[in-house]
């Protein structure tokens, strides 16, 4: 099992070799390019990058996040704090003026604390998350009375199984499942904004997890929100995002109270550094008790041609 130090040895030389690549990639460039017209006047909105095709034929993003969560709940006198940071990688290609592929993984650390009267517990994890892969399509273009239509499809596996039973120090990285999505993005110029809306459905397979055969309920997704550029270098959306998933069944019968329906406020702020690079923060605040309490994240995204 690789360790939590090399893994983000790993992660960082990858982060240094991609930007290396896109130094040399952009040295080739011809300086013609430069002032020519942007066919597409939303690709700098990095809030749209579920919701719209950014990517032009042949041009690519790299992505380094660093994303830190924590929730807490308290049932009578027993106090759990759970905390999560991660250090996502992410890549998109265009293929087409319409359609693009991307792929994820990240490095996730967890712990886990469970307070009582008597007795403070604690439980740690680390490690790769689930790999992702995925495609969008543009179904529709924006016109001056529809919106755009933009459909997409995603495979999730695990790829560090851990054990979930109850007397496990160590806890699960990501999902010890198998995901596959499907969605539909929808957006709208309403000047000087953007509105969107994101709708889609999540079937985990069932699995086997510590002997018994487990299906996670199947989930329906969603997220509407606006944002809009305030200058050339800097863009700002507001979203509320949730999803409702079904009961859980273990060995074919359905886990009663297992449901879940967590929703969020977010936003983020993104800033032009250079015509290549913009750097993203965002933050997430739960407004249900299924939704973690507070999540923030800051992203570096590089382009290349």
């Amino acid at each position: 099992m690789l360790s939590f130090r090399n893994c983000l040895k790993f992660f960082i030389f990858l982060a240094i070799a991609f930007d290396v690549m896109s130094v040399s990639a952009e040295d080739g460039l011809e300086s013609s390019t430069i002032g020519k017209k942007n066919k597409n006047a939303k690709s700098h909105l990095l809030f749209l990058r579920e919701s719209e095709i950014l990517l032009k034929p042949k041009d690519m993003y790299i992505s380094l996040g660093f994303n830190y969560s924590t929730d807490e709940n308290q049932i009578n006198f027993r106090k759990r704090k759970v905390r999560s940071f991660s250090i996502p990688l992410s890549i998109g290609y265009g293929v087409t003026q319409d359609t693009e592929v991307n792929a994820s993984i990240a490095l996730i650390q967890n712990k886990s604390e469970t307070a009582t009267i008597n007795s403070v517990v604690s439980s740690n994890g680390s490690g790769v998350g689930n790999v992702s892969v995925g495609a969008m399509h543009k179904l529709k273009a924006e016109s001056s009375t529809s919106p755009s239509i933009t459909a997409s499809a995603n495979l999730s596996f695990p790829i560090d199984k851990r054990s979930t039973s109850n007397d496990s120090t160590e806890l699960p990285i990501g999902s010890n499942f198998k995901t596959a999505s499907v969605g539909m993005g929808v957006s709208k110029s309403i000047d000087p904004a953007v509105v969107f809306l994101n709708v889609g459905y999540n079937h985990t397979f069932a699995d086997d997890q510590d002997g018994i055969r487990t299906q996670p309920g199947k989930a329906l997704t969603y997220s509407i929100g606006s944002g809009l550029a305030v200058n050339r270098s800097i863009s700002m959306s507001g979203r509320i995002s949730g999803q409702y998933q079904t009961e859980t069944k273990y060995g074919g019968t359905a886990l009663n109270g297992s449901s879940s329906e967590p929703i969020s406020l977010g936003g983020t702020v993104d800033y032009r550094l250079d015509d290549k690079t913009r750097l993203e923060t965002s933050f997430d605040v739960g407004l249900t008790n299924d939704a973690s309490d507070v999540g923030m994240g800051l992203t570096l995204i590089r382009n290349v041609q």
